[in-house]
């Protein structure tokens, strides 16, 4: 069974692909998109070897399908989590959080990415060139200390802010924040960088006051 993790495949989407399928049966597309749908995969999986498992007569191979089992019904799970996190940020004007793999602590398996579109005002509403986003997140650097990061990005513009506790870690930032705007300014004209050094710099909260 080919399981792929494209952002349409990653199972986000699979109630309405199933119910734009059950109006265009005919539409080998949604067909296509629907067979290779993440979440699709993983419940079909499920109901595969729960049929198998009988035919097994040694204990041992039933437990390893029964744990085998438990995993693809927590991936499942993680999967609706995200639906229903996607689905009150949209409806309650809230963070998107994204989960990302943190490579820098053995202790904090992910780092938490804020998310939120700019509503904007009644004229550029709907109007892609002008939506602008916010962006947050928080990075515990050990003997460095902590830093966070806030950005907002817009069609032309992308201001960053960081904040550190140490005054070396926010030295190094400056040193080398002109060669990243230059960069970025291919991209946005208006490209900024600010860095603050803080006593005690504080994770993002749940919310978008700091933004």
């Amino acid at each position: 069974l080919e399981i792929k993790i494209h952002q349409e495949e990653a199972g986000i989407r699979y109630e309405s692909k199933i119910k734009q399928f059950l109006t265009e049966l005919e539409n080998p597309k949604i067909k296509a998109e629907l067979a290779s749908d993440l979440k699709g995969q993983l419940l079909n999986l499920i109901k595969v070897t729960d049929k198998n498992v009988k035919s097994y007569l040694g204990q041992n191979q039933r437990l390893q399908i029964a744990e085998f089992q438990q995993r693809i019904k927590l991936a499942v799970d993680s999967i609706e989590l995200n639906q229903l996190s996607s689905l009150v940020s949209k409806q309650e004007n809230q963070p998107l959080v994204l989960q990302i793999p943190n490579p820098l602590s053995s202790n904090d398996k992910t780092i938490e990415l804020f998310i939120r579109e700019s509503s904007g005002d009644e004229k550029t509403k709907g109007n892609a060139d002008k939506s602008s986003y916010s962006l947050a997140f928080f990075l515990d650097l050990s003997s460095l200390g902590s830093m966070k990061i806030n950005a907002k990005i817009g069609s032309d513009d992308f201001a960053v802010r960081i904040d550190v506790e140490q005054d070396e870690v926010a030295k190094f930032i400056q040193k080398y924040a002109g060669d990243f705007e230059k960069r970025m300014k291919n991209i946005y004209s208006n490209t900024t960088v600010e860095c603050f050094v803080n006593e005690k710099v504080n994770p993002v909260k749940d919310n978008f006051i700091e933004l």
